[in-house]
């Protein structure tokens, strides 16, 4: 009778057991699904934000990060190498300056002009990863080789602008893992599903306003992988 009652005991604990797990699995799952957005919803999203900037818009940028020279491990870069390309991060926003390597010699107003080569930038305009998507838009020719004008140059600080179009946006769901992998790795052939893009004719201005990293020498000759 006790060997009834324990095992009737033990049952009834696993049951309540079993109920609780089933119970927090089906509340994790609810509150996942609310924070995640399915395609449709992200791409709502993006349309939405299109529409809004139909006639183009501005994009100005005063950061306190600064332009970094960016030189390959193993070199010394100076005015006697290739090139002298410089990057600045904004949060998950990215840009790319590439000037003849004549700039490592001393910066001037007339020397970004007439030296700056192209200009290039991943941009995103609407932050939904929380909501598991990457939003990124694309620039046409993906790199800016003209039009590229410094206004001022003072006390290291480099203003610029530039008119471009954004021709397309792409969006990529980052909560699937497999998908995430994919661009992480930046691998284009992702399963299908991954990434949805929207064609668009957007005019952008940009207005960055940023110190430079203003030395000649930068010597990677030493620097670890």
């Amino acid at each position: 009778m006790i060997a009834i009652q324990m095992k009737i005991l033990n049952l009834d604990s696993m049951n309540k057991i079993l109920t609780l797990l089933v119970f927090t699995f089906f509340i994790i799952r609810a509150n996942d699904a609310r924070a995640q957005f399915n395609k449709e919803q992200a791409i709502s999203n993006v349309n939405e934000w299109v529409k809004k900037q139909e006639k183009g818009f501005t994009f100005n940028l005063s950061p306190t990060e600064q332009w970094k020279i960016e030189c390959p491990i193993g070199v010394i870069c100076d005015e006697n190498y290739t090139y002298r390309l410089y990057t600045l991060k904004v949060g998950e926003n990215h840009f790319t300056l590439s000037f003849s390597p004549e700039l490592a010699t001393g910066i001037s107003l007339d020397k970004l002009n007439n030296l700056v080569k192209y200009f290039s930038m991943h941009y995103s305009p609407l932050d939904l990863t929380k909501h598991g998507w990457d939003v990124r838009v694309r620039l046409k020719n993906s790199v800016k080789r003209d039009g590229i004008s410094f206004s001022n140059w003072e006390d290291d600080v480099a203003t610029m602008q530039l008119d471009w179009t954004i021709d397309q946006i792409k969006i990529t769901n980052i909560h699937d893992k497999d998908c995430l992998e994919s661009y992480q790795m930046m691998d284009t052939s992702s399963k299908v599903g991954c990434i949805q893009t929207i064609q668009t004719v957007i005019p952008i201005t940009i207005n960055i306003s940023a110190k430079m990293e203003n030395i000649r020498v930068k010597d990677n000759r030493n620097v670890d992988w």
